[in-house]
Formats: structure tokens, C-alpha cells, sequence
């Protein structure tokens, strides 16, 4: 799967349930997302449990999302309906379209839950 797009690093190690956090900040933009384990091949409902044991994983927008993402890559109609999300020892990477505005929400939603742990 081609992602493309643009990475937001936010320095500084994930505080402990950083995954969960950014799967239920999106859940209230994305109602109806469905979250992708790296390694998995299918995705799972926010609220499964393997949900925050995840350190590399895709939030699709939706089941449409999921579809097209897994069938064609990135494209012009789907760029702005996936963020990968990498969690490291020392950041968190946020890899999603150029001109998401989504995903700079997200990163100050992290960086503020970050000092409120």
C-alpha cells in the first residue's frame, strides 16, 4: 500500500495510553473508523481491546476508507481518510495527507493530554 503524504513527529515518549487517546480523539471527528494493527490484515472496532496494546497502526475514516485504502493506495479521493500512527521509544508519528487539518488538531490534542499526564 503506497501512504505518501506528510509526518508530524511529536518528540518525547508516548505517555502511557497515547494509542487509546488518539483512537477515541479521532473516534469524534470519524464516528464510524476502524483501526488497523501494522501486522494485522483486518481491522478492528475502536473499542477492541488490542486497540491499545497497538504500537503501529492505520485509523481509517471508515469501512469505505478501509476498502479503497487496501485495494488502491493512496489517492486523490481517499488522501485525507487514513492517519498511521507510530508509536516510538522517543515520538510519536503522525503520517497523513499534505494538507490535513485533522491531523494538526490531533497533535496539539496530544501534546496538551501529554502534559496533563
Amino acid at each position: 500500500m503506497t501512504i505518501g503524504g506528510s509526518d508530524t513527529v511529536i518528540d518525547g515518549a508516548p505517555a502511557l495510553g497515547e494509542g487509546r487517546f488518539i483512537v477515541t480523539w479521532l473516534k469524534s471527528k470519524w464516528p464510524a473508523l476502524l483501526v488497523e494493527d501494522v501486522d494485522a490484515d483486518a481491522p478492528v472496532a475502536h473499542d477492541a481491546p488490542s486497540v491499545g496494546q497497538m504500537a503501529e497502526f492505520f485509523v481509517y475514516e471508515s469501512r469505505k476508507a478501509f476498502e479503497t485504502w487496501t485495494a488502491s493506495g493512496r489517492t486523490d479521493q481517499n488522501d485525507d481518510s487514513m492517519i498511521h500512527v507510530l508509536l516510538g521509544d522517543t515520538s510519536t508519528t503522525l503520517v497523513h495527507s499534505r494538507a490535513s487539518t485533522l491531523a494538526k488538531s490531533l497533535r496539539d490534542a496530544i501534546v496538551a493530554w501529554r502534559t496533563f499526564w
